[in-house]
């Protein structure tokens, strides 16, 4: 069977369920190493939570940052949310960063 350019088989479905969520692609690439290739169907992420994703894709977050950038007034609040939904579809992606000046940070896990 042959392979696409994310590893994925093709004709599984996986690569199209990633493509989906439109995420950024090296971000993409990360969730498809991240979760074993395997991105439940049923999943889904809205346009707040799309741009975290991609914005982590390019390096960590402050809470501060994560509420500047989406106009939240509990960025903590969001991102146990949003790390909570993915971890309940397996997709252990978010981890805390080093604390800036006591302000929490997020990064992708590596």
């Amino acid at each position: 069977s042959a392979r696409t350019a994310l590893g994925y088989t093709s004709g599984s479905g996986a690569q199209s369920a990633v493509v989906r969520l439109g995420l950024a692609p090296h971000v993409s690439a990360r969730l498809g190493r991240l979760v074993d290739r395997v991105v439940p169907a049923d999943f889904h992420i809205d346009p707040r939570e799309r741009r975290v994703l991609n914005a982590l894709g390019e390096g960590e977050l402050t809470a501060r940052g994560v509420g500047h950038m989406l106009d939240v007034t509990d960025p903590v609040a969001f991102m146990e949310e949003l790390t909570r939904k993915l971890e309940s579809y397996s997709l252990d992606l978010v981890e805390p960063g080093e604390a800036q000046g006591g302000e929490p940070t997020y990064r992708f896990r590596r």
